[in-house]
């Protein structure tokens, strides 16, 4: 399969970018906060692509499954992701407080043995690293390629403008859902062109002029 997706190249660099760099935290000199100062700005550069691009792929997810299944279910694919990402955060905080705690830590000392060094070099160098190059694996296997997606733009145009130019031509109005039907089941009619955006905070939809 052909993938010519520009996003998915530009995550691609992100996540090297974010290896590379992890991987030279656990060899960066002590007491160099200078070379730790550039490392760290590599590491926010190499996660701002990441931590913002899956926000975009909801609304193709949801696209694609509106073709696929004839149903919208964006508030469903916002709340699995956002559950894994709290999981994901708690499993790091729990792999971090265990690991120091092998390490030798000890919260009352104002000096910490070089174990504890070590096992922190580790936790933001090479355990990062490997998650992020098993992403990498995930990230190759994503079926929503750059042809996929024009595809599916072009359909979900062709239908909300077969939508608009029926709600235009009959007076007759949409019947009432009833039990058996829910609210994203029924035709869109909120207009030609419909936008979805998520985001951190949450999502919403707009009206393309």
């Amino acid at each position: 399969m052909k993938r010519s997706c520009v996003g998915t190249k530009r995550t691609i660099f992100h996540l090297q970018l974010v290896i590379g760099v992890s991987v030279g935290l656990m060899y960066a000199p002590a007491r160099r906060l200078d070379v730790f100062f550039v490392l760290f700005c590599l590491i926010g550069i190499g996660f701002a692509g990441p931590n913002y691009i899956p926000w975009t792929m909801l609304t193709d997810v949801a696209d694609d499954f509106k073709i696929q299944k004839g149903k919208r279910r964006d508030m469903l694919f916002q709340t699995l992701y956002q559950s894994l990402n709290i999981a994901a955060v708690l499993l790091a905080s729990v792999t971090s407080i265990v690991a120091l705690e092998i390490g030798g830590y000890q919260s009352s000392a104002c000096t910490q043995p070089d174990s504890v060094a070590f096992t922190t070099r580790l936790l933001v160098s090479f355990i990062p690293a490997g998650a992020t190059l098993l992403s990498l694996v995930f990230l190759w296997r994503y079926q929503l390629t750059g042809e996929r997606l024009a595809a599916n733009k072009a359909v979900l145009e062709e239908r909300r403008t077969q939508q608009s130019s029926d709600s235009g031509n009959t007076d007759t109005a949409a019947p009432p859902p009833s039990l058996a039907t829910k609210s994203h089941d029924l035709p869109d009619m909120r207009g030609p062109v419909q936008l979805t955006y998520f985001g951190p905070y949450g999502s919403f939809r707009f009206k393309r002029p």
